[in-house]
């Protein structure tokens, strides 16, 4: 076995967010060439690792050392020339600009400080980058007009334009097919070869298994430990994640089989996405839609959820038909929608928490047109 040469260290990082540690006393390294993830529970302090590193948020203690040079915090410039990059699962890409203006918005000079790149040398080499992963989008194309995919291809591709040492990829298969992810992890192979780290972050351990070398394993902030991936199994990490033995229960799978139809949707169709869906879902389960990217998922849910009308089918809920004909009537019999796009279509960016909280049920915390804030407070600390 190679000797491992150690990149970056973390040690002892803490972070509070007024009451909530999130981070407590973090300490582990990453080595040079190696894919190294990182998992944990919602909560465990992945994101808040990932933006020390990135230097978004300062750490309340500790230091990273890179090449031997001790950091007590680092700010973005710094991290970047550093030769830490990271691909956020929160893509940060500019809709109206170009995907060649997206991708080197941080390095538009030419060989002289005082002009700017020309638009055959961003063409040229976005193509260079595109093409490293595979991907046939046009260097113009605006942003906007690409599919959550491809966007994310075009983020991987603004963090490879920066040359990094460390590449942290916080979800990176989130929206890729699985013919992409595996020329993803193709990539992370050809990066790895050339001496790059790669930190991937991932709630999908399958992947995490088949793609990294170490994996570290967060819990409630703290650090739990790091195991070599081909020592272990996805049910050590999935053990070392919630502290106990997780064993599936055949019995409460049986009992759920005999536990009423909440949801019934028959022969729903929505040409050119969907077409004869029918399925039940019964109260206390989880029933999971899996498909590729296009398979029409999202539009199913949109539909059923009253913001894209069927062509055809019906809708049964709680044993009654129901014409579902807007988000609103949705919401009156019982029916809720995470959107799969949150910053477009799920909070109000520009609105404090309270606000985006309340806003689906606003009408009934109002009195002569004024929100009455007591209740809408007392609604959205519950």
């Amino acid at each position: 076995m190679c000797e491992r040469r150690i990149l970056l260290s973390i040690r002892e990082i803490s972070k509070h967010f007024g009451g909530v540690h999130a981070l407590n006393g973090v300490s582990f390294d990453i080595g040079e060439g190696e894919c190294h993830a990182v998992v944990g529970e919602n909560g465990a302090g992945k994101t808040t690792l990932i933006n020390i590193l990135s230097g978004d948020i300062p750490p309340d203690s500790g230091r990273i050392e890179i090449k031997g040079i001790s950091y007590h915090r680092l700010d973005p410039r710094t991290s970047i020339s550093l030769g830490i990059n990271v691909i956020h699962q929160e893509l940060a890409l500019i809709g109206p600009l170009s995907v060649m203006e997206n991708i080197f918005v941080g390095d538009l000079h030419g060989k002289r400080r005082l002009l700017i790149k020309s638009q055959r040398r961003l063409k040229a080499d976005t193509r260079i980058l595109l093409d490293m992963l595979g991907c046939d989008v046009e260097p113009t194309e605006l942003v906007e007009r690409l599919s959550t995919s491809k966007k994310q291809i075009v983020e991987i591709a603004k963090a490879l334009s920066t040359n990094p040492k460390i590449l942290i990829m916080d979800e990176p298969t989130s929206s890729l097919t699985k013919g992409e992810t595996e020329k993803l992890f193709d990539i992370i192979g050809s990066l790895k070869a050339k001496g790059i780290s790669i930190v991937f972050v991932s709630h999908r351990l399958n992947e995490v298994m088949e793609i990294s070398d170490l994996v570290t394993v967060l819990r409630d902030g703290r650090y739990i430990g790091t195991v070599r991936t081909s020592e272990s199994s996805v049910d050590d990490i999935v053990s070392m994640m919630v502290g106990r033995k997780i064993e599936l229960y055949q019995k409460l799978a049986r009992r759920q089989k005999e536990n009423p139809v909440f949801l019934e949707v028959d022969g729903f169709s929505r040409e050119p996405f969907f077409r004869n869906v029918s399925f039940q879902a019964r109260s206390g389960e989880i029933l999971t839609f899996a498909g590729l990217v296009g398979a029409g998922r999202t539009e199913l849910a949109e539909s059923i959820f009253g913001f894209l009308p069927p062509d055809g089918g019906r809708v049964k809920l709680f044993g009654e038909y129901r014409r579902i004909g807007s988000p609103r009537e949705a919401m009156r019999l019982g029916i809720g929608l995470l959107t799969e796009d949150r910053k477009v279509n799920g909070v109000i960016g520009t609105m404090v928490v309270r606000e985006n909280a309340s806003i689906a049920v606003l009408p009934r915390l109002m009195r002569a047109g004024f929100v009455r804030r007591r209740e809408e407070n007392r609604v959205v600390e519950r």
